[in-house]
């Protein structure tokens, strides 16, 4: 059994965990548990029954999730193997674990894609604490990127599209029409419907 605490702060939702999540479910039996922090203030009923599951036996699954919302710095922390104490911080860092935890990881591709996924992946930090005009430079390259593509990096979903998916749908900024082509395109997906939930 693979044990995980993800710490989420409801004022930032990392939807793109919701996303992966939803992934390792339809791969593996993944136990998910929520939890509310003092610190999270009013969480809506939404985020705290994102996890509709009855009690069950931990041994039948492979995986055990627990999401607990609280106040958090990054956004978002992963804590693997909670007894020994080992952090990952950010929304991306957890979704890029979560994603090797799958049976085709999001990032297996080619090192060049797998490169590339790790320079657009840095975007999600400027589309969620940017200033305007780094939300704006960020955007105009997911824009000319899906100009030429229906996904951020090859021709189909990967890290890149779920993390920057999350930072996208959350954010103020006026949106540039392919990338509300590929919202819409990433939107009609399971596990992203899943995660649209939360909100």
């Amino acid at each position: 059994l693979c044990d995980m605490v993800i710490n989420a702060d409801p004022a930032c939702l990392p939807l793109s965990v919701l996303v992966m999540y939803n992934l390792l479910c339809q791969e593996e039996a993944v136990l998910a548990s929520c939890h509310m922090h003092s610190s999270a203030g009013e969480v809506s009923k939404s985020l705290r029954n994102i996890f509709s599951q009855e009690v069950q036996d931990r041994n039948q699954h492979r995986l055990a999730l627990t999401l607990v919302w609280k106040q958090e710095l990054c956004g978002c922390s992963l804590m693997v193997a909670p007894s020994k104490q080992t952090p990952i911080q950010g929304e991306a860092s957890v979704c890029r674990y979560l994603s090797r935890l799958l049976k085709t990881p999001y990032d297996a591709g080619s090192i060049e894609q797998a490169t590339e996924i790790d320079a657009l992946l840095d975007l999600c930090q400027l589309l969620r604490k940017g200033s305007n005009k780094e939300r704006a430079a960020a955007l105009r390259t997911m824009n000319g990127k899906l100009g030429k593509s229906d996904w951020l990096v090859g021709n189909a979903v990967s890290l890149a599209d779920v993390v920057l998916w999350s930072a996208v749908v959350q954010s103020s900024q006026d949106t540039p029409a392919n990338v509300k082509k590929w919202i819409d395109r990433c939107s009609t997906q399971e596990a992203f419907k899943f995660a649209l939930q939360a909100l």
